[in-house]
């Protein structure tokens, strides 16, 4: 991407996970901001939509938000957890390496699983998932939902 003007976060959202869509196997995007949106011609809801219809996790590192950059940080948490992925939040660029590791060690992980809904009814409309897990100590991460 070209960096033009202000910061086009939603837009550049959409770019990568419209160029991951094509690639197969496990994908999942990284991105690095502070969160905050300028100059974009797509909206926080319009990305998030198509982030929960292309099904590629987001990892969100939000780097240098104080506390009352609350928003910013909401819409990160939001990205990653409707898509499966993680938020960060950093001080330093120190910190990245850990991160990095964290995440690396996260998609190392996952699992597949696929179900069929009993849900027969024709509908547009998104679908809520939730994945329990009966092991102590165990986690499961998922997308929040899906469009049929």
């Amino acid at each position: 991407l070209k960096a033009e003007r202000g910061t086009a976060l939603y837009d550049s959202l959409i770019f990568g996970l419209y160029y991951l869509s094509a690639v197969k196997g496990q994908r999942a995007l990284l991105v690095l901001s502070d969160g905050k949106d300028e100059s974009s011609r797509f909206s926080f809801d319009d990305s998030l939509d198509y982030a929960r219809r292309t099904g590629i996790a987001i990892y969100s590192i939000g780097l240098g938000l104080g506390r009352g950059e609350r928003d910013a940080r909401k819409k990160l948490i939001r990205f990653s957890a409707e898509t499966g992925g993680v938020a960060f939040f950093i001080d330093s660029v120190d910190q990245l390496d850990a991160i990095y590791d964290q995440i690396l060690e996260e998609l190392r992980s996952k699992y597949y699983l696929a179900y069929q809904s009993s849900n027969t009814v024709a509908s547009e409309k998104f679908r809520t998932v939730d994945v329990k897990v009966q092991r102590p100590g165990a986690e499961a991460k998922t997308l929040r939902g899906y469009y049929p």
